[in-house]
């Protein structure tokens, strides 16, 4: 049975999606074949997760951060405070990371050379 389906090979706009033809592999034990007639993607289905989209949303697009910035980080160690601290060395800031009672993520930032303010 032949199938179509929806490729990305990098993360972009939709313009990267390309149609994809193939051929639907048989099940295997305890397995079943089922036949989608239609789907559809939403933003929660492209590579880079929601965590990250917020993040360049809020550095890139709203606060409209750029090289040479400094940039306070709140909440560093969590999803969308790990995507914030690469994405603003992406775009040549000097980020600052705020993290509560994480002792060992401070001191492995600090001996990076990282200024991290640690408020337990």
């Amino acid at each position: 049975m032949q199938t179509r389906a929806v490729e990305h090979a990098e993360y972009g706009p939709p313009d990267v999606l390309r149609i994809a033809s193939g051929t639907v592999p048989a099940p295997g034990p305890g397995e079943v074949c089922i036949r989608v007639r239609a789907a559809a993607i939403n933003p929660k289905d492209v590579p880079i997760p929601l965590a990250g989209q917020t993040a360049l949303q809020a550095l890139r697009d709203l606060a409209g951060v750029g090289a040479g910035a400094a940039v306070w980080i709140h909440g560093a160690s969590g999803g969308v405070g790990t995507f914030a601290i690469q994405i603003a060395r992406i775009l040549g800031t000097f980020d600052l990371e705020h993290v509560a009672d994480a002792h060992a993520y401070v001191e492995t930032k600090r001996a990076r050379g990282k200024v991290v303010i640690s408020i337990d």
